[in-house]
This record gives C-alpha cells, structure tokens and sequence, in this order.
C-alpha cells in the first residue's frame, strides 16, 4: 500500500489561511488520500479534524455541518467520547437534523451503549419519516440507511429477530431495478447482512438465497475477484452445504 504524500508546508500554511474555500479543498484532498486500516490513518484523520475546526472558526454558516463531520472523525479514530461531545454541540444547533442522531448512534455503538444507539438511530428515522421522500428517492436510501444501522446494533445486542425485520424494512425501501450506484450498494450490504445473521442463527435456506442476491450485486459492482465476493461466496457454499444435511 502506497503511502499518502502530504505537503506539510503547504497543510501548515492552509492552517494560518482565511479563505475558507482553500481550507475545504484541502481537507477535501486529505480525505481523498486517507486509506483505511493504514500507517498513516490515524495522523490524516486528526490532520482533517485540524482542517474542519479551521472550517468551523472561518464559516459560521457551517458550524452543523463542521459539528457533524469532526464527530464522524472522532467515532473513525475510536474516540466515541470525543465524537458525543462534538455531536452533541450539533443537537444543540438543530435538534431535528436526522444526521446529527444517526452520527449519535454510531458513536453510541462504538462505546458500546446499545441502548443510547439504538435510541439515537431511532431518532433519526423518525426525522427521516418526517422529511418524507423527495423526487430523487434520496431521504429513502438515508431511511434505508437508518434502518440497517439499527439492524446492526440490535444483532451485536443480541436481538436478531428484531434486528432481521429491521433490516427487512430497509431492504424494502431500496428497489432492485432502476437503482442508482448508492442504492445499489446500499441493498448489496443489506443482502450480506441478512445472510450473514441468517447462517448465524441456522436458518441456512435463507442465509443462501440472501448471500446469492449480494454476490450477485457485488460482482457486478466490483468483480468476481474482489475479497468480500470470495468471502461471501465461501459463506454461500457453507450455507448451501449445511442446507442439505
């Protein structure tokens, strides 16, 4: 894996900048150049959060949106505390904003309060519900989003029954034909979800016909050879396997 060049001169320099436009840009570059699970992850993700409070003194106007981006990169470096106290900044700014409660509820789930996540997504969907659904289908694949959230946290707290109807839920919300890039891969993740918990509880029919529908969908989208279609291909034959006997 390459690792990232950054300019530190030029970084230190945008820093001390008061054009808000040239700030963003960079923090937009950095974020380009993060690369997960890397050496150099955790210095890029504090170097963006140093760029967005940069954002935050320039540009009132986006002081939810600078709230809501460093919470988001607080929950990414394992800080959940950190993220809480930069969210909760963002509730107190607009208490109705879905983003704001989904963000919560991740940070919540990285702590491990279930409850408190379960609760923020729970929010969020409800705002979501509220905000209805516009021409683009986009408040859909956020519901939808909310939705598989949730599903998440309640099968790490152990309620997989509820968990598979969440998820089932938001599965109904993302149509197969026609979808765009984002709602594809929004289904693709549910499928794999819901294949995955199926395996795990023993109901392997069902764990099959869901891992298929996202191999299916992966490939598409990323090839056959990539790592998550062999590994979900490795849970299909499994599953398949196990249906038999």
């Amino acid at each position: 894996m390459t690792t990232p060049v950054i300019d530190a001169a030029h970084i230190k320099q945008v820093l001390q900048s008061s054009d808000v436009s040239e700030v963003r840009t960079a923090a937009h570059s950095v974020r380009e150049l993060t690369q997960p699970n890397s050496p150099e992850e955790s210095k890029m993700l504090q170097l963006q959060i140093m760029l967005w409070n940069r954002i935050a003194k320039l540009d009132g106007g986006a002081e939810l949106e600078c709230c809501q981006t460093i919470g988001a990169l607080w929950t990414r470096m394992n800080e959940p505390e950190k993220a809480i106290g930069q969210l909760s900044k963002g509730l107190a700014l607009d208490a109705n904003d879905p983003s704001t409660h989904s963000l919560i509820g991740d940070a919540m789930f990285q702590a491990s309060n279930y409850p408190e996540s379960i609760k923020a997504h729970q929010n969020a969907i409800e705002l979501w519900k509220q905000r209805g659904s516009g021409s683009d289908g986009a408040c859909n694949k956020n519901l939808a989003t909310a939705y598989s959230k949730l599903g998440s946290v309640l099968e790490s707290k152990g309620d997989f029954e509820q968990a598979i109807e969440t998820l089932n839920l938001a599965k109904s919300l993302v149509s197969g034909e026609g979808a765009d890039i984002v709602e594809t891969q929004i289904r693709a993740e549910l499928h794999a979800k819901l294949g995955t918990m199926h395996d795990h509880l023993g109901n392997y029919v069902q764990a099959a016909q869901e891992l298929e529908q996202a191999i299916c969908i992966y490939t598409k989208l990323k090839g056959e050879d990539d790592a998550q279609v062999q590994e979900l291909a490795y849970m299909l034959e499994m599953a398949v396997n196990n249906a038999k006997e």
